[in-house]
């Protein structure tokens, strides 16, 4: 077949190629229709500002915080895999975007056949291409579905570095509010401590007795108690961070400031609900995965019967008895041309293509649940950290009035027992009193930093492109 009819054939071809739809459903996002606002909020599209649109570096303003977040971002192993795994579905993307391309290679052999004391060379060079005709869309379904499974890692880097931002964050809260417990059992103990010797010294002079010294002991003993449990804890959150911002486990320094700088208002900003649905990582990546597995639907019924598979192959070479012949273009090289197309139409599977659609049509289906189900999860994430932000607000006011209460009660009672008309046991519950009294407000305020950090993930905040796309362009950690 002549070159000038060949050109002709081929861009036929690929032109009826191109031009047929491709098979199976073309992906739409499914219908979700968002609450106006989330619960517990009064939210105008005038008013639809979110703390998600704060970069972390603004949201948490601690110094100590900030650098610790920036130390997890550029040597967290999760992110840094994660980064990894994008430039793995590039890859694979670009590799399923080549099948609609031509292959083209070349081909170079020598043989030598005789018999007895008569023996020839025989050399043959060849290029061949292969090109199937991607006629019901097959090629460009699979295509489809490799570009929505890249935009998903993508995505997925996102939240990963969403949650990686925020759970820093968590675990350095946990870990002043440990710190400030450790303080109050420390001060709480010097406390008690000075009481014991006092009620031993009356003990010496007659006035307490015995059993207010074992008393005073007990109350001693037992809150030291608590000293190894807070000192335990703080260690394994300092390793917690440690191994988040990717080193071994060490010490975490820090200021002596116990409060972090985080919005806990109640009317703390958080957008219109139908923005989660753009904003927050792990809901775009499920949408992702969803329209991959609608491409692939698409993949299953190009490949079921009776859809042929149709294609060009063919092969353009010389051959000749010798090199000089063969590179010199002697009379005795020949030359190669062999072009045609090919049709692959399999006449009996056995059911196998039926039941490729079957699996793909029901992955789509849980895709598509697991999508909505992701939406619902993430309006309640919202929701519960807008509950838990004001009315621990409320908590915290009532435990307040409730640690200075304690405080008097000591003082009442310490002036009491001193002036002699009260009992020790009355002092005892005193310290017991605020003691309690001084924790709980400590944990409070710590439940309301978290679920201001919960928030923020829950409303999609904390990951940057920038960053990603610089982790991205570092060497790889097996290379390093």
């Amino acid at each position: 077949m002549t070159r000038h009819r060949v050109v002709p054939i081929l861009l036929l071809l690929a032109g009826l190629g191109t031009a047929c739809a491709p098979l199976g459903p073309n992906y739409t996002r499914p219908t979700v229709t968002p609450p106006p606002a989330y619960r517990s909020v009064t939210v105008t599209p005038e008013q639809a500002q979110s703390i998600a649109d704060l970069p972390w570096f603004e949201m948490f303003k601690d110094p100590t915080l900030s650098a610790l977040i920036r130390e997890a971002i550029d040597n967290g192993l999760d992110l840094r895999q994660a980064a990894a795994r994008v430039e793995e579905f590039r890859g694979r993307a670009a590799l399923a975007g080549s099948n609609l391309k031509p292959f083209v290679g070349g081909e170079f052999t020598t043989s030598g056949v005789g018999t007895g004391t008569k023996f020839d060379n025989a050399y043959s060079g060849t290029i061949f291409f292969n090109w199937e005709i991607d006629f019901f869309g097959r090629l460009r379904r699979a295509s489809e579905a490799a570009r929505a499974d890249l935009l998903g890692t993508e995505w997925g880097a996102r939240a990963t570095m969403s949650s990686l931002v925020t759970d820093v964050a968590q675990a350095y809260v946990d870990l002043r509010s440990l710190d400030e417990r450790r303080d109050i059992v420390v001060r709480t103990i010097a406390s008690q401590e000075e009481w014991l010797a006092l009620v031993r010294t009356l003990d010496q002079g007659g006035v307490a007795s015995g059993t207010e010294v074992a008393q005073a002991t007990l109350q001693v003993a037992t809150t030291r108690e608590q000293l190894p449990l807070v000192e335990r804890q703080i260690v394994q959150v300092e390793n917690l961070i440690s191994v988040l911002v990717g080193r071994p486990p060490s010490a975490i320094q820090r200021d002596t400031v116990r409060v972090t700088s985080l919005p806990a208002a109640p009317d703390v900003p958080t957008g219109l609900p139908s923005q989660l649905l753009e904003r927050r990582p792990d809901i775009v990546a499920t949408e992702r995965v969803l329209h991959a597995a609608v491409a692939r639907l698409g993949v299953a019924v190009a490949s079921r019967i009776p859809v042929p598979r149709i294609g060009l192959t063919g092969a353009f070479g010389r051959v000749g008895t010798s090199l000089e012949d063969f590179f010199g273009g002697g009379d005795k090289a020949e030359g190669l041309v062999s072009i045609g197309p090919f049709i692959q139409l399999p006449l009996y599977d056995g059911g196998a293509g039926n039941a490729r659609v079957r699996i793909a049509r029901a992955q789509a289906e849980q895709a598509a649940i697991d999508y909505r189900a992701v939406i619902l999860q993430s309006f309640r994430e919202v929701a519960d950290a807008l509950i838990t932000i004001q009315k621990v607000r409320e908590q915290i006011a009532e435990s307040e009035a409730r640690k200075a209460a304690a405080a008097e009660y000591l003082r009442l009672t310490d002036l009491r027992y001193r002036g002699g008309v009260s009992s020790y046991l009355e002092v005892l519950d005193a310290q017991r009193q605020l003691f309690s009294a001084e924790l709980d407000l400590a944990d409070l305020k710590r439940v309301q930093l978290v679920s201001a950090v919960q928030l923020y993930r829950a409303l999609g905040g904390g990951w940057s492109d920038d960053e990603l796309k610089k982790l991205a362009e570092r060497p790889a950690t097996a290379m390093q």
